[in-house]
Order: structure tokens, then C-alpha cells, then sequence
């Protein structure tokens, strides 16, 4: 007693080696892009340019955007926004620290040629050299990406 039709099962293994083949032909980025998996990483000329400092503090300290290790735009599948994640550099990361243990609350402008794109609030510590600034605009995302 044969369960599946021997003509069903063939189509069902010309459909999954026509998608095994389709799968080794595209690059992981690719792929990642087409399952809606990709992160565009910000290009580190463009963190180079960046500069993260309180914004009505004269005095509280600066994060320049070499010491930024990583960023990427990634999306929250559950509400379906936008945000940045970004990994510190070591030296980086003291800074960070420093600056949102003492100012939480407080607006950390985000600069980038010397022009203010967002201000968002310092939520909490950010104690592992990791953090996610939420809330951009479009606008402010493509700027980031921007070579």
C-alpha cells in the first residue's frame, strides 16, 4: 500500500530540488535579504563621522564615531520598527558607561558631520559596551547608511 502517489511524490522532490538549487545559487547576504533576515551594517565611514554627545551638557563627555565597533539597522519583527544596534569599541564602552549611568533621563544627541539627526533618551546604564537607539525616522536611518 503505497500512501503518496508516485507522481505526487515526484513533484514534491522537483520543488524541493528546485529550491535547494535556487538556495546554493544566492549569497548568504542574499538570502538573509530575501527571508527579510538582513541587517544592513552602517558602513564605517560613516561611524567615523559620527558623534554622540549629551545634548545640554557642555561638559558631559563626547563618544566620536571611531569608537564605535559595529552598527547595524535592524527590525523588530513583533512591532515592526526600525532601530540601531551598536557595539562599543573598549574604550568606547567606558565612555558610554560613564555617560549613561550619570545622565539617565537625559537627551544623547546623535551628530553626524557636526549635525544633530536624533536625540534620543538615555534609558538606562549601558553597562556592556551594546546598545540600541530607537525611535529614528527614516530619514534619520537612510542617513546613516549613506556612504
Amino acid at each position: 500500500m503505497n500512501p503518496i502517489p508516485n507522481k505526487t511524490k515526484t513533484g514534491f522532490h522537483t520543488a524541493l530540488a528546485v529550491i535547494s538549487l535556487t538556495l546554493l545559487l544566492c549569497s548568504c547576504a542574499q538570502l538573509k535579504e530575501f527571508l527579510g533576515l538582513s541587517s544592513p551594517k552602517i558602513p564605517s565611514p560613516q561611524l567615523a563621522r559620527l558623534e554622540l554627545r549629551l545634548i545640554e551638557e557642555a561638559e558631559g563627555g563626547s563618544i566620536p564615531g571611531t569608537m564605535i565597533s559595529k552598527a547595524w539597522i535592524k527590525k523588530d519583527k513583533a512591532s515592526d520598527q526600525s532601530f540601531v544596534s551598536i557595539t562599543f569599541s573598549a574604550e568606547g564602552a567606558q565612555e558610554i558607561q560613564r555617560i549613561s549611568s550619570e545622565n539617565i533621563g537625559k537627551q544623547l544627541g546623535i551628530y553626524l558631520d557636526g549635525r544633530l539627526i536624533s536625540s534620543p533618551t538615555i534609558q538606562a546604564s549601558i553597562d556592556d559596551g551594546r546598545a540600541i537607539i530607537q525611535g529614528l525616522s527614516v530619514e534619520e536611518l537612510n542617513s546613516l547608511k549613506a556612504e
